[in-house]
């Protein structure tokens, strides 16, 4: 499961035995949790609206305890960033990747 705001990689692949599903935000709830069952989560750290601490809440409360991939631009101590989004998402397996920021010529 794809939440917008994410930045795309390899990790958005469509996998040979099912399919990614992008959603926004808003729309993530134990519903669509369950109609989707998704394997995996690929989130930003900061979006329009929400961030990656209100996402690993609301996963958590919905009791998601798969793995969740959260991309970010590169930071200056990602250990840190890392270690308190892994707090927020108890049960999670948490990935934090730098993604580049993308311009009209990495296109």
């Amino acid at each position: 499961m794809f939440v917008r705001g994410a930045t795309a990689g390899p990790w958005t692949e469509v996998p040979a035995n099912g399919a990614v599903v992008v959603i926004n935000f808003a729309d993530l709830t134990p519903a669509l949790l369950g109609d989707h069952l998704p394997d995996s989560i690929v989130l930003p750290l900061f979006a329009e609206g929400f961030d990656a601490l209100d996402a690993l809440a609301r996963l958590a409360e919905y009791g998601f305890k798969g793995p969740v991939i959260v991309t970010c631009p590169p930071l200056p101590n990602p250990t840190l960033i890392a270690a308190e989004l892994s707090a927020a998402g108890p049960g999670m397996v948490l990935s934090l990747i730098a993604v580049p920021p993308q311009t009209g010529l990495s296109r």
